[in-house]
């Protein structure tokens, strides 16, 4: 009965080198055209990344309460912060879709 205690022990052992993820890897996508129409539901003007990763697209300004059409491909939304920081990520799905900007100016939710 003494290996009761070192079971754990060589669990951690073996399950103790693997690194720390610290990202997910970006999801996959067959999506080859998306038109994204979009409500700045915050009350700040925000700026809105379209690319294949933060950093490497166009940028979209969104006015405070005014809807903009967004198209694209095999891209993503990325919502940027005042000094450029990435604050959220909304993967399109294929075709038309209602999106907003949250009124907490923290996120882009998918709308029905």
């Amino acid at each position: 009965m003494r290996l009761a205690p070192i079971v754990p022990l060589l669990l951690c052992v073996v399950g103790c080198d693997k690194p720390a993820t610290t990202s997910a890897p970006p999801p996959s996508s067959s999506v080859t055209e998306f038109h994204v129409s979009i409500f700045n539901a915050c009350g700040n003007d925000v700026t809105v990344e379209v690319g294949a990763a933060a950093g490497s697209g166009r940028k979209v300004l969104l006015l405070n309460a005014a809807r903009e059409t967004i198209t694209g491909g095999a891209e993503q939304l990325f919502l940027l912060g005042k000094d450029g920081e990435l604050l959220a990520t909304y993967q399109p799905i294929q075709g038309k879709q209602k999106a907003q900007v949250t009124s907490d100016c923290t996120a882009i939710e998918r709308v029905d």
